[in-house]
């Protein structure tokens, strides 16, 4: 029945199998647990391992943390929600590949329901920081008794799988499973058989399998440890049972049937059971006609299990008998360990490096920046109160007498700051976004200047780097669209109203209808036209692409509003406006009234243009006698600013040279002046010294008299005023 060719069939045997399955994978498992519940603590911030704490606060030094990983796995989670893609089916027909607006509405409807986008970008999140992420796709009847398809995250901890599987997404294992954590009162009322029989125990109850908290977590930060850890096995058990709690398995593996496909009669093979095809060759032979012809395969189905210790509470298909429920999407392989990783695992080094650096440089910082003293013991008064002062600014510490002097106390060295430290440092930063591929430009903290080009572009290759990331959202988005393609059309039941885009584009309720099992679809993953990037990037193309398709007379599908950025309220009622492709079929009569109206309005409108033309050449005449008469005035102007500037520079020049003449004739005037006036004084100055150098005799006969003139001059140099005086020279005997 199983997979394997020892199962056994009974309940016991899936409990021994479900038991088997997990005590295999469960080394590999547990590996990749450790390692992501270090992840989510890197993410959370709590990056520093206990044994560094503890020393850190014995030798009282800090243990900051800058959470750098955190910023970098919102950033490419942020993309992802800038992004959002959505799953359209397509049909497979003759003919026209068209895709079924119905199942493709319908599928937006229940995700818009139960906030899928949102659940799923949670369990990228736990992608992009341990490798994988899961949802559960089920059917919820307490919301809405006709049952309600939700699309929930499931924490990756409470998750087993197949350890030997590689594929991307775990596409090929053959079993998976969730260990859930549930009220004992709950778990009763939904399988009875809890209440009389005992549950006993599992290896999922062992200490190295319980990974969560008694608190169901809810999102990746969260912490997950448990207080009930250094329990196991029935000791684990009873101290559950104390608290009214119960760890319920829930087990999908693959199994496989026996089916006859016969050709019904209608030209389309069906498929039956082991059992139908024994009934209906039965019916052939009754007939006495020969059995139909028939194939014998083996087919794929997937059943579901749930499991309490060793206790089968539920057993049968699964909700999607062709897939797993449980979903699964991957990141990074791990090809040694075959395991799954995401981008804390590079980046937890350097950040841990980049939290030692400065943690190192603050302790360098504090103790130097207080220094210490070396003194001898006798050197204070009191030495407590001089260890408590020391460091104080405002404090006065007494020494005993002399200790100064004779050098009793004298600083400590202070540590030099280590060079290159404040490098490392800043390269451990900057390793952070290296080695996890996320640039500047993909974080927004880009200060450069460069064009928005080349920004975009190195955007783009940040992308590119993630893009194995993405590529596990893809997948998963396909795998889960066709389970939700079964839930659609086998689970909701025909006639009930959903919310589907008409058209034109409009939100419209219609019936929903039965869809024939036969039917296949196949699903397309595309972006969704509401993501914010996408909307930039296309109405960007849609801008300079319109004018062109408008003039070539190419219709414009309505579809387009839902790319313009504006509000989606906004573009509804934009869309109620335009006409109706459904509308009904004019009369003949009426349409050749239409037609001619259409051919007398297209007779003006031709009489219309050619008034135009004739009007815009009137224009144009004019408009060149305006230019005409603009340049002839023009010139004329110019001619006559010219002409006055050379006047001008005439007159300026005559108006020198009178200037220069008037100034040569009064300094001429003036050196003849002062010539006069200085030939003046020289021959009065002449006669005076003339009349001055006469000699006198004196009256007594006994020498000359010689006549001293004393001579007062003006600031010309002319004589004012002049006094002799008469001075008598004596004879000597000898004379």
């Amino acid at each position: 029945m199983s997979y394997t060719d020892d199962a056994e069939s009974d309940a016991e045997g899936i409990a021994l199998q479900a038991h088997r399955d997990f005590t295999s994978s469960a080394p590999t498992v547990d590996e990749w647990a450790d390692e992501a519940r270090e992840s989510y603590d890197m993410y959370a911030g709590d990056q520093w391992d206990q044994e560094d704490i503890d020393k850190l606060k014995e030798q009282e030094r800090p243990a900051t943390t800058f959470n750098r990983c955190g910023v970098v796995c919102d950033a490419v989670v942020g993309s992802e929600i800038n992004n959002r893609q959505e799953t359209r089916f397509i049909p497979r027909e003759m003919g026209d590949v068209q895709v079924n607006e119905m199942l493709t509405g319908t599928a937006q409807w229940v995700r818009d329901e139960c906030d899928a986008e949102d659940e799923e970008s949670d369990a990228f999140n736990d992608l992009v920081i341990c490798g994988m992420g899961w949802t559960e796709t089920y059917l919820a009847y307490d919301e809405d008794p006709d049952g309600k398809i939700c699309v929930e995250r499931v924490d990756p901890m409470d998750m087993w799988w197949d350890a030997t599987a590689r594929k991307k997404n775990l596409s090929d294992a053959r079993w998976v499973m969730r260990v859930k954590l549930m009220p004992r009162s709950e778990a009763e009322a939904k399988w009875p058989d809890l209440v009389d029989n005992a549950v006993g125990t599992a290896p999922w109850d062992s200490v190295s399998s319980i990974r969560s908290s008694i608190r169901q977590h809810v999102y990746p930060q969260d912490a997950y440890q448990s207080k009930d850890a250094h329990l196991e096995g029935e000791a684990l058990s009873r101290r559950l049972s104390a608290r009214n709690l119960i760890l319920v398995a829930q087990y999908q593996y693959v199994d496989h049937e026996i089916v006859y496909r016969v050709d019904g009669g209608t030209g389309q093979l069906e498929d039956l059971s082991e059992e139908q095809f024994q009934q209906l060759s039965v019916n052939f032979k009754r007939a006495e006609q020969p059995p139909p012809e028939s194939t014998k395969q083996r087919r794929r189905v997937v059943r579901q299990a749930f499991i309490a210790g060793s206790l089968i509470l539920e057993d049968g298909p699964a909700p999607c008998p062709n897939h797993f429920t449980l979903r699964c999407m991957t990141g990074k392989r791990d090809r040694n360990q075959n395991t799954w990783y995401g981008l804390i695992r590079s980046m937890a080094d350097p950040q841990r490096w980049a939290n030692k650096f400065f943690s190192q440089i603050l302790h360098i910082l504090n103790t130097g920046a207080k220094g210490g003293v070396l003194a001898e013991q006798d050197a204070f008064e009191d030495i407590r109160k001089a260890e408590d002062n020391w460091a104080r600014a405002d404090s006065i510490i007494f020494t005993k007498q002399g200790a100064l002097q004779k050098g009793a106390i004298i600083p400590k060295p202070v540590a030099e700051y280590p060079s290159g430290l404040d490098r490392l440092m800043e390269f451990s930063v900057s390793s952070v976004r290296d080695v996890s591929g996320v640039n500047l430009e993909l974080l927004g903290l880009a200060d450069r200047q460069q064009a928005g080009v080349l920004e975009y572009q190195r955007r783009q290759s940040g992308i590119t780097i993630l893009a194995q990331l993405f590529d596990g959202l893809r997948k998963y988005r396909k795998e889960q669209g066709r389970v939700l393609l079964y839930y659609i059309t086998h689970y909701i039941p025909p006639g009930r109203l959903v919310r589907i885009m008409g058209d034109q584009g409009q939100e419209q309720f219609q019936q929903f209808p039965s869809w024939p099992d036969a039917m296949r679809y196949d699903v397309i993953v595309d972006e969704a036209p509401t993501s914010p990037n996408q909307k930039e990037k296309v109405f960007s193309v849609l801008q300079a692409l319109l004018p062109t398709l408008l003039q070539a007379g190419v219709p414009v599908p309505p579809q387009i509003l839902d790319y313009a950025p504006i509000p989606s309220s906004l573009s509804q009622e934009w869309k109620k406006l335009l006409p109706d492709p459904n509308a009904p079929q004019i009369p003949p009569e009426v349409q050749a009234q239409m037609a001619a109206g259409m051919q007398e309005l297209q007779r003006l409108q031709g009489e219309n243009q050619e008034l135009k033309l004739k009007r815009q050449e009137k224009m144009a005449e004019i408009e060149a006698k305006r230019e005409e008469t603009v340049a002839h005035i023009a010139l004329k102007q110019d001619e006559a600013t010219a002409e006055l500037a050379v006047k001008r520079d005439d007159n300026e020049a005559d108006i020198a040279l009178a200037r220069e003449k008037a100034a040569g004739e009064l300094a001429l005037k003036r050196a003849e002046a002062r010539a006069e006036i200085v030939l003046k004084r020289d021959m009065n100055n002449a006669e005076i010294a003339l009349e001055a150098a006469k000699p006198v005799p004196s009256g007594n006969g006994k020498g000359t008299v010689t006549r001293q003139v004393n001579v007062n001059r003006d600031v010309e140099g002319l004589i004012t005023s002049a006094t002799i005086d008469d001075v008598l020279d004596e004879l000597g005997d000898g004379a």
